[in-house]
């Protein structure tokens, strides 16, 4: 509101207006709520508010510079929700800190009903909430069913990393070349008798392969 030299009561104002008229135009309105992540408690819970009265099929809470950690947004996404009786919740994260992924599980496991996400993490400064990531986080430690299918997330990343000249990291999670890489001689012994000794999951879910390499933290087993 500071950079836009706006205040509180014109923010209530345009809302009331500025819904009811997209409900004539559209089946489906989701009003966003930037910056909710360092918003006044106080102002975004009425906000919320107003935009369930108002209609609002769903309200998106940003977590816009990236400063939010997995504890504090799903507390703001429990307050929100009840406050706002149960409005149905988006949540948008950040990566500044290294945290997008994490906080939008939080988010999820805490009652929002929507993840903004995007291929690789595309985005401004640091990027947002990878979508490779959130899937495989889902599907690994959340009873929660997610209809995308994993063994096509890794052709889809590499034609975003093509299309947009950014090279997936080699050791980015998910996609990078080096996930399934093994060459700790305790960790390639272990996953000889037993795959998943050194994995969160199966490299095949997306249609990979691991592969052990040679290098100094290599050694030899007698069995």
């Amino acid at each position: 509101m500071n950079a836009m030299n706006k205040d509180e009561s014109w923010v209530f104002a345009q809302s009331e207006e500025l819904i009811p008229f997209a409900l004539k135009h559209f089946r489906y309105v989701s009003v966003g709520a930037q910056d909710a992540a360092r918003a006044d408690k106080v102002f975004l819970k009425k906000f919320a508010r107003l935009t369930k009265e108002a209609g609002a099929y769903r309200l998106r809470i940003a977590d816009t510079v990236g400063i939010a950690t997995p504890f504090s947004i799903g507390r703001l996404i429990r307050e929100i929700s009840d406050a706002a009786d149960d409005l149905l919740l988006e949540f948008h994260a950040h990566n500044d800190l290294g945290m997008a992924a994490g906080n939008a599980i939080s988010a999820m496991e805490s009652g929002a009903s929507a993840l903004s996400v995007t291929v690789n993490g595309l985005g401004e400064r640091a990027g947002n909430a990878a979508l490779e990531e959130v899937v495989a986080a889902i599907a690994v430690t959340s009873s929660d069913f997610c209809q995308i299918r994993m063994d096509k997330l890794m052709p889809l990343c590499r034609y975003v990393s093509e299309l947009s000249k950014r090279p997936i990291p080699p050791n980015k999670p998910i996609t990078g070349d080096m996930v399934f890489t093994h060459e700790s001689g305790i960790h390639c012994h272990a996953m000889l008798k037993e795959p998943l000794a050194y994995q969160p999951f199966s490299s095949e879910i997306l249609g990979r392969t691991s592969r052990f390499v040679i290098g100094k933290h290599s050694g030899a087993a007698k069995q």
